[in-house]
């Protein structure tokens, strides 16, 4: 990729390793800054998966969503398997940098929430015009509420959580089953993205006026109910709101930016989604 030593910076990754590169010098000419990303294991399995993300960011580029452009290898692929440590070879990318800096950064005025709003809907639209689909099934999906009731009882056993709050699980994870799941002709279901939070948003900021610049992380896309979708974003926002605005007033605005682009799904059971969702973290 390049020939020279380069300043390296770790990011956030979660499951995943991610870098900031800078001083960069490429053989054939490049950017001065990238991102690099080593897949976790887990989602390493799945090498159509990866091979989907690379397509889906490039679609919603196309569509007006910025999301991180693939910088291809020499030999022309989007990512290849590298060895990085004894034995271990795992899928490693390289993404050109986008403008902005973590929404955890800014407030959460009404008009940004109803632009996340409007981007999730956006998300939405362009996933179903795209006609992708994926087969993988993070493991946060409610889609797992059986897997997840068994670690709640591995944790319980082992004395990590307590009777108190495995009944509540319990509860909301039925609760979302009932609901939703078991009524599924009643509500929409697409490509998801799951996991739009505090991290995972670049926002600039000029004259006061706040910019979303980037949509990132798609390791968690899949399909699932859109309505969970919606929950997840209000739920991220609240939990890493600074105003401390409440859930009904993050779940307006969201909801008012989405209804920007398109019609809304059933919101009847967002509350009961949001629980679920909670559960299964």
């Amino acid at each position: 990729m390049c020939e020279s030593e380069t300043g390296l910076r770790e990011l956030t990754g979660y499951e995943d390793c991610n870098y900031f590169l800078n001083d960069l010098v490429w053989e054939h000419g490049g950017p001065s800054e990238a991102i690099l990303k080593v897949t976790n294991p887990l989602e390493a399995k799945s090498h159509d998966n990866i091979d989907f993300q690379v397509k889906l960011c490039d679609i919603l580029n196309e569509n007006g969503i910025p999301c991180p452009k693939t910088i291809k290898r020499v030999d022309g692929r989007d990512w290849a398997l590298e060895e990085v440590v004894n034995g271990v070879r795992l899928p490693v990318r390289v993404f050109g940098v986008l403008l902005g800096s973590n929404l955890e950064n800014f407030t959460f005025e009404a008009s940004l929430v109803q632009d996340i709003g409007e981007l999730l809907a956006k998300f939405h639209v362009i996933a179903d015009e795209s006609k992708l689909s994926v087969t993988h099934m993070p493991y946060i999906a409610v889609e797992h509420r059986r897997s997840i009731l068994n670690e709640m009882e591995l944790q319980l056993k082992n004395s990590i959580i307590s009777k108190e709050r495995s009944k509540l699980i319990a509860e909301c994870l039925d609760e979302f089953e009932r609901r939703v799941a078991n009524n599924r002709q009643l509500h929409e279901v697409g490509l998801i993205h799951s996991d739009i939070n505090e991290t995972n948003l670049l926002i600039t900021e000029e004259n006061n006026k706040k910019k979303i610049t980037g949509l990132l992380d798609f390791g968690d896309v899949h399909r699932s109910f859109r309505i969970v979708d919606i929950a997840s974003t209000v739920l991220y926002l609240h939990l890493s709101d600074k105003l401390q605005q409440g859930v009904e007033s993050l779940t307006r605005n969201i909801l008012e930016g989405y209804r920007r682009v398109r019609a809304l799904p059933l919101c009847t059971d967002l509350l009961t989604a949001m629980k679920a969702r909670l559960s299964r973290e």
